[in-house]
């Protein structure tokens, strides 16, 4: 059995990170956004969800606050067995 890869997005609320993330949900890829608006981030997972992908999970931090930066990390280790990509936006 193949598993699909997971990759995060950071910044995925702007620039380059919205498309790379459509395109890769596409190729099957299983997708974590990541933004600081949570707002942001769920307009964007409920365009994926509109064009008929499946909605990518979100994750909201401040990468400046460690603090933030390690709940996150706990957020995403709790929904993936690991992490294969992460692109910073």
């Amino acid at each position: 059995m193949t598993r699909s890869l997971a990759v995060l997005i950071t910044g995925a609320t702007d620039g380059l990170g919205p498309a790379l993330a459509e395109r890769l949900a596409a190729d099957g890829t299983d997708v974590i956004l990541h933004g600081r608006n949570q707002a942001k981030l769920n307009h964007i997972a409920d365009q994926f969800a509109a064009r008929g992908a499946s909605r990518p999970r979100t994750v909201t931090a401040d990468l400046a606050d460690l603090d933030q930066v390690r709940r996150m990390a706990a957020e995403i280790h709790v929904s993936v067995d690991r992490l294969d990509v992460l692109v910073m936006e």
